[in-house]
């Protein structure tokens, strides 16, 4: 992703994960040959809380909840609703049962202290911290 850096407006490179961190999602759509029915097989893997924590994100658990996004846009775009399609979803979420936060998309920030003024002006106003 390409963005400009708010004061200066200069284009600079940013990405939040370097593309080997990255998890990725696999899906498939089945067909029946004599019913026609439709079965879509999503496996999905969400990063570990190893790179999704407070050592290393402003909100530990962003990564994550922001793949969950991911994946329920993809789910949206591809299967058809409405109970004419099936879908099996399926993966390693890396979310531990009682870790609510991750799978509502309520993540909480760290107190960042005196750092956050200083983070703040180092982000591009796309990133910035609310």
């Amino acid at each position: 992703t390409t963005v400009a850096h708010p004061q200066n407006q200069q284009h600079q490179q940013m990405t939040l994960l370097p593309e080997l961190d990255r998890k990725n999602i696999g899906f498939v759509r089945l067909k029946h040959k004599y019913t026609h029915s439709i079965l879509w097989v999503f496996n999905v893997h969400l990063m570990t809380t190893s790179r999704d924590n407070d050592r290393m994100t402003y909100y530990p658990g962003e990564i994550r909840a922001g793949e969950l996004v991911t994946v329920s846009n993809l789910i949206k775009h591809h299967v058809n609703g409405g109970g004419s399609e099936n879908l099996v979803l399926t993966g390693d979420w890396n979310v531990d049962v009682g870790d609510v936060n991750v799978l509502k998309g309520n993540i909480p920030c760290i107190d960042l202290g005196k750092e956050r003024k200083k983070i703040e002006d180092a982000l591009p106003s796309i990133l910035c911290i609310p």
